[in-house]
């Protein structure tokens, strides 16, 4: 685990595989799942796959 600067606030989640890539807001708890009303999206492009990756490694680099 990694934290941002406390002046950041992120609410998104992202999964990313070797094939695909889940991005949305949904937290990853019971309401999340089962209660909230949420909006998320399956990324299956390769292209857009490798984006969603670099983006993670940028961030992680860079937190603490």
């Amino acid at each position: 685990m990694r934290f941002d600067d406390p002046a950041v606030i992120t609410h998104a989640k992202m999964l990313v595989t070797d094939e695909c890539a889940l991005l949305g807001s949904t937290n990853w708890g019971m309401a999340g799942f089962s209660k909230n009303r949420e909006a998320n999206a399956i990324i299956m492009d390769r292209e857009a796959v490798k984006e969603c990756r670099k983006y993670f490694e940028e961030l992680w680099k860079k937190c603490k």
